[in-house]
């Protein structure tokens, strides 16, 4: 089956514009409409999901990556830099 988009990946990206799907593409695009109109989180449906410089695979039941998350690790880091750092 066709592989889910990747983070930030677009239709154009996938050689997908100016043609019609394959029924796999079609199943696959149907199955993840369906997934996210029941509310499951985007990063379940697309199975992966970017954080700082990785890219996570993501199911049930971990945690799904979050921008504030993101965004608490890098200030984290920096404060442990900062600390390595005043202590030579």
């Amino acid at each position: 089956p066709p592989r889910p988009p990747a983070a930030g990946e677009t239709v154009g990206d996938r050689g997908l514009a100016g043609r019609e799907l394959t029924k796999e593409e079609a199943v696959s695009y149907a199955s993840m409409v369906r997934r996210r109109l029941s509310m499951e989180p985007l990063q379940y449906v697309l199975g992966k999901w970017d954080f700082l410089d990785f890219t996570l695979a993501v199911r049930r039941p971990c945690l799904c990556p979050r921008p504030e998350t993101e965004e608490l690790v890098e200030h984290a880091a920096a404060d442990a830099r900062k600390i390595l750092r005043d202590r030579g």
